[in-house]
């Protein structure tokens, strides 16, 4: 699948330079914790953000926030249906023994 049809493809990307020895450490407790390396930044930058969230004018951004996650998630299940299907698709290529493509 081109890089372009992803719905990741989409989103802000931008380029973070760690200290020495910050990445190998966020990608082992990514890796403990069953998630990816940027899954696990996300998280944590979520996590900051969600701690300066305190007074009144800082809810609404916070339920901006929430409803920017909510269509990403969306987004990913969405992703999820596609590659779903599309296994399904091959295994059953497989399991007929006269393939017609």
């Amino acid at each position: 699948m081109p890089r372009g049809e992803y719905p990741s493809s989409k989103q802000d990307q931008y380029m973070v330079r760690f200290p020495d020895g910050m990445r190998d450490e966020l990608k082992a407790i990514a890796k403990r914790h069953g998630r990816s390396l940027n899954a696990e930044i996300i998280l944590r930058l979520n996590n900051s953000l969600v701690r300066e969230v305190g007074t009144e004018s800082d809810l609404g951004q916070a339920f901006e926030r929430i409803s920017d996650l909510e269509d990403a998630v969306d987004r990913q299940k969405e992703e999820i249906g596609r590659l779903r299907s599309r296994v399904e698709e091959v295994c059953h290529q497989h399991d007929d023994p006269n393939p017609r493509d």
